[in-house]
């Protein structure tokens, strides 16, 4: 009688651990606003390159969040937003953004290839 007890505290114990496992979601872990991010680059914020960077920084948050969004859905969706996100970094390596902020981000979305 105890064996089949803690086998169903065990059993209820494991279910309930998934169950609220897999309802976590996962969210962008980069709190910084887009002006907080652009006054930690190297650049003046007067710069001209401060617009580009302010629109470049504005679409990687907007994608990171989509990516974070669609990861409970389909597959692909999120492969659509890979390519957006890999398209983005290639802007943001053309003018130097320091984006190390996202660094968790990025190796959480790295992690999922």
């Amino acid at each position: 009688m105890n064996k089949l007890l803690l086998l169903s505290f065990l059993t209820l114990f494991v279910c309930v651990n998934f169950s609220l496992n897999a309802q976590v979601q996962n969210d962008l872990k980069c709190k910084m606003t887009v002006e907080e991010i652009l006054r930690d680059q190297s650049f003046d914020i007067d710069d001209a390159i401060a617009e580009d960077a302010k629109y470049i920084t504005q679409d990687l948050i907007s994608e990171l969040d989509s990516i974070y969004i669609v990861l409970n859905t389909s597959s692909e969706d999120v492969i659509i937003s890979m390519e957006k996100l890999e398209a983005i970094l290639v802007r943001v390596k053309d003018i130097n953004l320091n984006i190390s902020m996202f660094d968790s981000d990025l190796e959480f979305i790295e992690g999922l290839k």
